[in-house]
């Protein structure tokens, strides 16, 4: 017989934590650094809301490990919700888990998995693809691929590349330690949101010292790296991002638009493949979203699930029958009207939880 226990971040013990890494280095699905210890931890250090499920066999062994923060209404969002690319349960085997089961023990209502690392048993779902540059087999072989494949991609940007260098001497920084550089980064990521109308996830304080707190994080199993480009010393790019496992994790890139016509941020993803390839790097992972830079850089993918998990309870019936009248809609002649209603709530879902994530800071 398996028990459901809610620990904190302290309560886990050395053996649940040996189990996990097991069950990361094990299981391909689980091969981000996301899904880390490491980042959980750092979550907890800045916010104070983080809890964990854990499943335990009758001998009080842990069987599976679930991280979330509680969030209104019922509802529960995974680790750093929609702060990190992948989350969801971290077992042996994800699949034969019943997180079902584990959100309704929870006392929850809902949870919505939006980067789900596998489908949740009992919870199909949306399917998109996350892309990955394969440095597995080096740098050339990688950019051998790349030409066969996108030829003009690589032709461009090594014609911008030598525009570029006309403006000054550039430089690259796979791992700059200035703390300045990673406040200029935030600072530009900002102000990019800002222009483009999306929201700023760096106007809560929690995700800004999250940023921070993994800049200083250094360890095999994970490792905050922030990459710059400069000319003549001064910033034009950087990317900020995290390592585990063998795979960078592309995650907050940003350039100064002053010379947006070179396409500095592709200029530093190339110069950052070519140098962690030379560490011994297996993969930079660019995550999903249909972008063109991703469909010419990515030359491999795996899927990114986003489902729900509604509780056997009323109030989980209650936010399962709501997503059942977004269905409803959607399948009438309404266009993208009929995805509006599930749109707003999820949105609003995200950035409650971004706030109740600062007022519950520790």
């Amino acid at each position: 017989m398996t028990t459901i226990s809610v620990s904190n971040w302290t309560d886990l013990s050395a053996d649940d934590l040996a189990s996990w890494r097991r069950w990361q280095a094990d299981c391909p699905a689980l091969a981000s650094p996301f899904l880390t210890p490491e980042f959980a931890q750092a979550v907890s250090r800045v916010r104070g809301d983080l809890a964990f499920a854990v499943q335990r066999d009758e001998a009080g062994r842990a069987q599976a490990i679930l991280p979330y923060h509680r969030g209104y209404l019922g509802s529960i969002s995974p680790l750093a919700g929609p702060m990190s690319d992948w989350h969801g349960v971290v077992a042996a085997d994800p699949d034969a888990v019943d997180v079902k089961a584990m959100v309704t023990q929870l006392g929850a209502s809902v949870m919505r998995l939006e980067n789900g690392h596998s489908p949740t048993r009992g919870a199909p779902g949306a399917v998109e693809f996350s892309h990955i540059m394969d440095l597995s087999g080096g740098y050339d072989a990688y950019e051998a691929r790349g030409r066969a494949r996108e030829a003009g991609a690589f032709s461009r940007l090594a014609s911008r590349g030598r525009k570029l260098a006309m403006s000054g001497e550039v430089t690259f920084d796979l791992d700059d330690r200035a703390p300045e550089a990673l406040d200029w980064l935030i600072a530009n990521k900002r102000r990019q949101c800002l222009a483009t109308g999306q929201f700023d996830v760096f106007s809560v304080g929690w995700t800004r010292a999250l940023l921070h707190e993994l800049f200083a994080t250094g360890t095999p199993a994970l490792r905050g790296r922030l990459s710059t480009l400069r000319i003549d010393g001064a910033l034009a790019a950087a990317h900020f991002g995290i390592q585990g496992a063998g795979v960078l994790h592309y995650w907050f890139p940003v350039y100064d638009e002053a010379y947006g016509a070179c396409s500095p941020g592709l200029i530093l993803l190339q110069a950052m493949a070519r140098q962690a390839a030379g560490e011994g790097l297996a993969a930079i992972e660019l995550g999903k979203g249909d972008y063109r830079y991703k469909r010419e850089f990515g030359d491999t993918q795996r899927p990114v699930y986003r489902h729900a998990v509604w509780a056997d309870s009323v109030s989980g019936a209650l936010w399962r029958s709501m997503d059942g009248l977004e269905g409803g809609w959607a399948a009438l002649p309404l266009g993208e009207v009929a995805r509006l209603p599930g749109k707003v709530a999820r949105r609003a879902d995200r950035q409650l939880n971004f706030y109740l994530g600062d007022l519950r800071a520790a």
